[in-house]
């Protein structure tokens, strides 16, 4: 965690709202559903009106998407419920800072399980992302999940000048193993996420993405369904909803443990994550967003 600077302004929440304060600054469930989640996370998607097409980003000019040139940073708050029962809660933050004279997007998430599900099952998890952002590509990625008194990590390293990603994976049995896999187009969650904000889409379009979260790779494919206004508890939106599905590429099987799954992204310029909803062998479960702060450059005036 970077250290806080002096005079920075401090956002917190109050009431399910970010609330500023001036002062230092600091900087679940099932595998697939995290995949969605955090594929979908800051997920944005204008629609325009135009005949329905199919986009497949690890193959269609991959690695050829710049992130938005006003973005400053970003800090999100979710909530997650099981069966309508409030389970956990997530933070995410990303700010956009130089390093050795390149601009980078650094980006950190945290989730942990609320009681009374954390009775039966204590899950913590962290995820830290840093990604080239001219064009966006994935750098580094790191999973950390501790659930009960087992932890596991996923870490990725994709070196693009030698077309070789190297992963470190410790899993559930505490055994450390290490695999190298070409790069071929693959996203990590976050940089497939920041993707997908620069992209436009219409009704009944469809959007492929290759995410690799660990060993294994799997193809996301969301599609365009419509158009329809939401409340959430951060305030009411116009929002897209889309359906998504999973295929593992590496095993070549779907993922047959989510049904129905839908994702609400807002119909505006804030490109916001608003709400998912999917359905696992134990009930459904459904995250939405609490809390929301945006910080942007702001545009000179147009000559009227």
């Amino acid at each position: 965690m970077m250290p806080r600077a002096a005079g920075s302004v401090d956002p917190g929440i109050q009431g399910g709202k970010i609330v500023t304060r001036t002062g230092p600054s600091s900087h679940v469930g099932p595998t697939s559903l995290v995949i969605v989640a955090i594929t979908a996370l800051l997920l944005a998607i204008p629609t325009l009106a135009s005949v329905p097409k199919t986009i497949t980003l690890s193959e269609d000019n991959p690695y050829s998407t710049r992130i938005q040139p006003n973005f400053i940073s970003e800090r999100f708050v979710y909530e997650f419920k099981w069966g309508g029962v409030p389970a956990a809660t997530a933070e995410w933050r990303a700010r956009q800072r130089t390093v050795n004279g390149k601009n980078v997007l650094e980006g950190t998430g945290k989730a942990k399980t609320l009681k009374p599900v954390a009775v039966f099952w204590k899950m913590r998890g962290t995820v830290r992302a840093i990604l080239g952002v001219d064009p966006i590509l994935p750098g580094h990625f790191t999973l950390y999940r501790k659930d009960n008194a087992r932890s596991r990590s996923i870490t990725l390293n994709f070196d693009h000048q030698s077309g070789v990603l190297s992963i470190n994976r410790i899993g559930k049995h505490g055994v450390p193993r290490r695999y190298t896999r070409e790069i071929k187009g693959q996203y990590d969650p976050v940089s497939a996420a920041f993707v997908f904000r620069r992209l436009e889409l219409n009704e009944g379009d469809t959007i492929q993405v290759d995410v690799q979260p660990g060993k294994n790779v799997y193809r996301v494919d969301f599609r365009v369904l419509g158009r329809e206004h939401i409340r959430v508890e951060a305030g009411p939106f116009h929002a897209i909803v889309l359906s998504a599905s999973i295929h593992n590429l590496t095993k070549d099987e779907a993922c047959a443990g989510l049904k129905d799954t839908r994702v609400w992204v807002s119909d505006d310029s804030r490109r916001l994550f608003l709400r998912a909803r999917t359905t696992v062998a134990l009930g459904a479960v459904s995250g939405e967003l609490v809390a929301y702060q945006l910080r942007e450059e702001p545009q000179p005036d147009r000559p009227s």
